[in-house]
């Protein structure tokens, strides 16, 4: 199609970017580190975040001062009730 760049038909999706995490400023070091993610478990969390209903893609970031997860889901409130459950 003329004028769409050559991806054909792009449809809007409806999904939110959510981001659920903590870092030095919003938890303990004892709270860090009971959540600190070696990479197997990086790999793991990933898979299970992407296995949860109504997350399309999600990736986990873990370094020593902080834990997040970056998901785009459907419903934003909903995902990040069971996100929390998951960490």
């Amino acid at each position: 199609m003329a004028g769409d760049g050559g991806f054909g038909r792009v449809d809007r999706m409806d999904r939110e970017v959510l981001v659920v995490g903590l870092n030095h400023r919003t938890a303990p070091l004892e709270v860090r580190e009971s959540l600190a993610l070696t990479d197997e478990r990086i790999d793991d969390m990933n898979r299970l975040l992407c296995s949860l209903g109504g997350v399309d893609e999600a990736a986990v970031v873990s370094t020593c001062n902080r834990v997040e997860t970056i998901a785009c889901a459907s419903d934003g409130n909903r995902m990040e009730s069971e996100i929390l459950q998951v960490l």
